[in-house]
């Protein structure tokens, strides 16, 4: 299955974003110096991942930020934690205590 078009369920929630860009640059993130990183999160199983806007990428592993992939239209995202293919959706404010649990607290 393939992103048909982008997802907007949250867009009128502010967003999570990853604002520690010195550890995402030492575990392998990408950056382009505008770059806006945000946490997006699985509809299905609750995973989180983080998305830099600037260059569309996507970054689902917290330990290992060199495995990414384009979040476009026509290209597919699974979820490493339970396989379903396209079902990221930007995480909410209220999210944030559920991140500061999971893999990805480093990156608040």
């Amino acid at each position: 299955m393939t992103r048909q078009e982008p997802p907007a369920r949250n867009d009128n929630q502010p967003k999570m974003t990853a604002t520690n860009h010195d550890a995402i640059r030492s575990r392998g993130g990408a950056t382009c110096g505008n770059d806006e990183f945000v946490f997006w999160k699985c509809d299905n199983c609750g995973a989180f991942a983080i998305l830099n806007e600037e260059i569309e990428t996507i970054h689902t592993d917290a330990d290992d930020l060199t495995q990414s992939s384009l979040y476009i239209l026509g290209e597919t995202t699974v979820c490493p934690s339970c396989g379903s293919a396209d079902s990221y959706d930007r995480a909410r404010v209220t999210d944030r205590l559920a991140i500061e649990r999971s893999p990805w607290a480093w990156a608040l």
